[in-house]
């Protein structure tokens, strides 16, 4: 397998309801339902991830499997969409640290530091309407273009050429791509 070029970030949401609003992550998740999707969801795995890699002692919160029940904390490994934001109806999103810190030792930093997959992220004030009232530091995986290593290097040069001509029409139909920012690559 070949990496060919990072497409976009999977970015990390995690709704929170009203009354845990200006928490730590710590603080929220304690005593909280907890939607992460399934046992094997990108989400769920980072969450058990962090919650070994800080060893949270005294920490407890569940899981739950729907959305239905309105749980404490929403915890989203993915792009949000228009079209799956109003499934976070009544929820803003909960920055890890502060936003301005974010590359001076925040808790983003600090993440992206005990688990080098991720990088600090900002989240801009009114990205996603009343979800973002201020701005959100979180942390982002790089989404991969890969191939298999026989693939011939024309066809993954054809293949860029054709994402970096089709990048506005991407980005006008799935503006939660972020396909702006495949023109970083070379």
């Amino acid at each position: 397998v070949r990496t060919v070029a990072p497409l976009y970030p999977s970015v990390l949401h995690i709704g929170v309801r009203p009354e845990k609003r200006g928490q730590t992550l710590a603080q929220a998740l304690n005593g909280a339902t907890v939607f992460a999707g399934d046992g094997q969801a990108p989400s769920r795995q980072l969450l058990e991830r962090i919650k070994s890699l800080y060893a949270w002692r005294g920490i407890e919160f569940s899981y739950v499997d729907s959305l239905d029940n309105r749980p404490d904390l929403v915890v989203l490994f993915a792009p949000l969409s228009p079209r799956s934001a109003p499934l976070l109806e009544g929820y803003e999103l909960l920055s890890v640290g502060r936003a301005e810190d974010v590359g001076s030792g925040s808790a983003a930093d600090g993440l992206s530091l005990v688990a080098p997959f991720l990088r600090p992220f900002v989240i801009p004030e009114g990205t996603y309407g009343p979800m973002t009232p201020t701005a959100v530091a979180t942390v982002a995986l790089d989404t991969l273009l890969v191939t298999r290593e026989h693939v011939p290097v024309v066809a993954i040069y054809d293949l860029i050429q054709s994402l970096l001509a089709m990048g506005p029409l991407l980005a006008a139909q799935r503006p939660d791509l972020a396909i702006d920012e495949i023109e970083t690559f070379d």
